[in-house]
C-alpha cells in the first residue's frame, strides 16, 4: 500500500470508530500524513500487526508546539488514539519518521508489543516511541534499535506520561539522541515523576538502556514498588544506564529498582 493522506492523518489507512484492522503480509510504504499516522492512524478500533507485515519509510508532518502551547502530533509509522490499541506480534516498523513525536509509534491508547521491530524511526521526541498520558503500554518481546530523536529525549522509547509495563525479553538498546556535540545514547528515557511497572519476570536476552534527566547524588527510582520482590531483585542485570558513572540497581529496602551514582 503506498498513499498520501487527503486529509490530516492516515497516510494509508485510517480507522474509524469502532473499526479493526489486522494486518499478517501486506507493506504499508512510502505514505504521508499532514499530522498523525503516516502509514496507519486509529481514532477508535483495534490493530494487530502480525509476522510478515511491514510499515516502511511513512512519514506524519505535525507540530511540537502551536498557539497557545504543546500539542501532541506524530506517529510516522503507528498513530494509536486514546479509546484505540495495537498489537505488535512480530513483522517490523522501519525507517518511519515525524517532524513531531513517536516515529515508529505514537500511543495514547493500548499497545501491546510481544515481537516483532522498531527500527531506524526518528521523531523530534521518541524516535521509536512516544507513550503519551492515559496509555497503557505493555512491551514482553521484541526490540527497538537504531532509532533517533533528534531534538527531544528518548531515541528509543520516551515515557513521559501513561503506564509502561515490561516483562520477558524485551530489547531497547542502540538509541540515540542528537545532541550539539553529535549524539549520545538515548533509549528508554523516563521522567523523573514516573515508573516502569515490572509486570512479571525479565528473561534471557532481555536489554533496556535507560535515560534520565542528570541528577546529583543519591539516587532515583526508576520501578514501582514491587510486591513480587522475584520480578524487581532478579531484573538489575537486565538494565544498563546512558548516562557515564551511573549503575541500575535493586533497593532491598523499597523493592524496587533504582539508578544510581
Amino acid at each position: 500500500i503506498h498513499g498520501f493522506a487527503v486529509s490530516d492523518s492516515g497516510g494509508a489507512v485510517y480507522i474509524g470508530r469502532m473499526g479493526s484492522l489486522s494486518v499478517t503480509t501486506a507493506t504499508i510504504s512510502d505514505c504521508f500524513a499532514a499530522k498523525c499516522g503516516g502509514g496507519i492512524y486509529s481514532s477508535d478500533g483495534n490493530v494487530t500487526l502480525g509476522s510478515e507485515s511491514l510499515i516502511n519509510n511513512c512519514i506524519a508532518g505535525g507540530a511540537t508546539v502551536r498557539a497557545g502551547g504543546p500539542i501532541w502530533d506524530g506517529g510516522g509509522g503507528v498513530f494509536i488514539a486514546s479509546d484505540a490499541s495495537l498489537t505488535l506480534n512480530g513483522g517490523k516498523i522501519t525507517g518511519c519518521s515525524t517532524t513531531a513525536f513517536g516515529g515508529g509509534v505514537f500511543c495514547y491508547g493500548n499497545f501491546d508489543f510481544v515481537n516483532g521491530n522498531i527500527t531506524d524511526c526518528s521523531a523530534f521526541g521518541g524516535g521509536g516511541i512516544l507513550i503519551a498520558d492515559g496509555s497503557h503500554t505493555k512491551m514482553s518481546g521484541g526490540s527497538v534499535t537504531g532509532c533517533t530523536a533528534t531534538s527531544g529525549n528518548g531515541g528509543g522509547v520516551s515515557f513521559t506520561a501513561g503506564e509502561m509495563i515490561l516483562k520477558g525479553a524485551p530489547v531497547i538498546d542502540g538509541n540515540v539522541k542528537i545532541t550539539s556535540n553529535g549524539s549520545e545514547a538515548n533509549n528508554l528515557y523516563i521522567t523523573d515523576d514516573l515508573f516502569i511497572t515490572l509486570g512479571g519476570a525479565l528473561t534471557q536476552g532481555a536489554r533496556i538502556g535507560i535515560s534520565v534527566i542528570p541528577f546529583e547524588g543519591g539516587s532515583l527510582r526508576i520501578s514501582g514498588k514491587e510486591k513480587n520482590t522475584a520480578f524487581y531483585a532478579s531484573a538489575a542485570k537486565y538494565f544498563s544506564t546512558d548516562a557515564d558513572g551511573t549503575v541500575i540497581r535493586a533497593n532491598a529496602d523499597d523493592k524496587c529498582l533504582e539508578i544510581g551514582y
